[in-house]
């Protein structure tokens, strides 16, 4: 199961088609050879043409298939759509998943995305799924899933994801690495449904409180402790850096005229997964929690990932408000300590290392400009660390 990023959303902030095409083509060739003969058709702003092997994309599913792909696709791609928590959704969600995803669906929302002069043995189990920084192709007649860092972006993140998952331990929250390239690398799809799918709120909450801890577990063994006020300012450096390299010469030096950095004693560093959130908890049906996505990896502070969780990073709006109420009142989830000024240091480092962890996201794909949701970040982050 995949949590797929909308391809609406990735047209509008890169030049996807121009992108897509050439990770596409860079994808299949890692995955079948160098003489595939890649044509970009329409859906990729390309020809039209009705020679060679014909991938068509559905654009409300985020996927490149067959018209006439094996049935566990169509199931595949249902999956990750047509469940949902809210319950006034369930019925219209479940039919429009079940509907687009079916080569009926696929002929009346689709377009030919591209073709290939040499076919691919087995395509028709294959699904290629777009995504922030990377592309990846399911074979699921295998149960092996390949993922290529995309034109354009930082090759350094797959040498980081690499580098944490290469050397496996028993309890490892993620898949095992089956295979690598200079640029691309295998692992196994994990089975059942992302968390954000699952319908029964007990089994929802007992997946959740595993899947965290299951993090806080394998994190443990590999801390250790810094100066709090080195590591602030080294943060503070390092986003004033990237503000500079996306075109923000306005934003740092508000920031950080008043950062406290004296105040934050010792801050305890783990390995982090960097995109805390229910999307990327995939529920096998055992109910054991496997953590997918790790893109964003990264050493950080203890409860970063925790708090990404409590807080909601990942979706900016009232953060601020949700940033007060776990000071005053802290959640579960978040692992927060007693002390009130303790918990707002942990909470100012966390909004720090995601300030740093958003702009150079965007820096990484050759963007320039303001990410979405930064005024957002920047107004919790003054609130917290105000004097």
């Amino acid at each position: 199961m995949v949590r797929a990023m909308r391809i609406a959303e990735l047209r509008d902030r890169e030049p996807y088609d121009l992108i897509a095409r050439r990770s596409l083509s860079r994808l299949l060739t890692t995955w079948a050879g160098p003489e595939l003969g890649f044509t970009p058709l329409e859906g990729l702003g390309g020809t039209r043409s009705r020679d060679g092997q014909q991938w068509w994309v559905q654009e409300h599913l985020s996927a490149y298939v067959l018209p006439c792909a094996a049935p566990e696709v169509w199931t595949f791609l249902a999956d990750g759509f047509r469940h949902t928590q809210v319950r006034s959704r369930r019925l219209a969600q479940y039919v429009l998943g079940t509907a687009l995803a079916s080569p009926v669906g696929l002929r009346c929302t689709g377009r030919p995305a591209f073709s290939l002069r040499c076919p691919i043995p087995g395509a028709e189990h294959l699904v290629i799924v777009p995504g922030n920084r990377r592309m990846r192709l399911f074979d699921l007649a295998s149960g092996r899933t390949r993922t290529v860092v995309k034109d354009g972006a930082d090759p350094g993140i797959l040498r980081s994801e690499l580098a944490l998952r290469s050397c496996p331990t028993t309890g490892d929250p993620f898949p095992p690495i089956l295979g690598s390239g200079p640029d691309w690398f295998d692992e196994p799809i994990a089975p059942g449904l992302p968390l954000t799918r699952i319908r029964d709120s007990r089994t929802y909450a007992r997946a959740a409180h595993a899947a965290l801890a299951q993090l806080d577990v394998w994190a443990a063994p590999r801390s250790r402790e810094v100066s709090g006020q080195d590591y602030v300012e080294d943060l503070a450096l390092r986003a004033e850096a990237a503000c500079h390299r996306l075109g923000m010469t306005d934003v740092a030096p508000t920031l950080f005229r008043h950062l406290p950095t004296h105040c934050f004693g010792r801050v305890t560093l783990v390995p982090s997964h960097g995109d805390c959130q229910a999307g990327n908890v995939v529920v096998s049906p055992a109910g054991e929690p496997t953590w997918i996505d790790w893109e964003f990896t990264g050493e950080r502070s203890r409860l970063y990932d925790r708090l990404t969780w409590a807080l909601g990073l990942r979706f900016p709006a009232g953060l601020a408000a949700r940033v007060d109420a776990e000071v005053y009142a802290p959640s579960v989830a978040s692992g927060l300590p007693t002390a009130p000024r303790e918990r707002a240091n942990a909470i100012a480092v966390a909004l720090l290392e995601d300030l740093v962890l958003t702009l150079d996201a965007r820096a990484s794909i050759g963007l320039r400009g303001t990410p979405p949701g930064l005024p957002e970040l920047l107004l919790a982050f003054e609130s917290v660390v105000r004097p």
